[in-house]
């Protein structure tokens, strides 16, 4: 979660915590009778700022595709996956279809009992696309730093790129 995120959530508990004083203090009984008179935590019924987005690093159902496959090859059964894993057979059918997220621990014995990665189980192979993703966006953020210099600076870095790539390419 960002600093924006993190903020809004400490909001919406002083906001909460507000309220409840307020009801405590038997406040809510005079907005109830005089509304106009209130204050406006107290007549306001939704949050002041909206929930920052859940952002989805993995779909349950992909994961949940890997986790059968490796199954699959490591020729177990549900039942004996679950047994290893100290869960009943319908929660791995669950997690196998996606129906059931994970928690950390869950990828963690899963890993184990799969004689696998943590990476193999939530991005695949290796973590291929992890890595990828994870240096796109280091690229990225550089592309975003060089923007910010000055146009001369610009230049410079453009041209020792240049040259760089010149050289490893030649």
């Amino acid at each position: 979660m960002n600093l924006l995120g993190y903020c809004a959530t400490a909001l919406q508990t002083v906001y909460r915590l507000s309220r409840h004083w307020a009801f405590r203090q038997g406040l809510f009984e005079a907005a109830v009778q005089a509304p106009e008179k209130a204050p406006p935590i107290l007549v306001q019924k939704e949050a002041l700022l909206p929930r920052p987005p859940k952002n989805v690093l993995f779909s349950k159902q992909e994961v949940g595709r890997r986790i059968r496959a490796l199954r699959e090859q490591r020729a177990l059964t549900q039942v004996e996956l679950a047994q290893v894993l100290r869960v009943t057979q319908s929660n791995v059918s669950e997690m196998e279809r996606g129906v059931r997220g994970l928690t950390i621990h869950q990828v963690v014995k899963l890993a184990k009992a799969l004689r696998t990665s943590t990476d193999a189980i939530l991005v695949g192979k290796n973590g291929s696309q992890h890595a990828d993703a994870t240096s796109d966006l280091k690229l990225r953020r550089r592309v975003q730093r060089i923007g910010k210099l000055p146009p001369a600076r610009q230049r410079v870095v453009l041209k020792f790129l240049d040259a760089l790539i010149d050289q490893e390419t030649s």
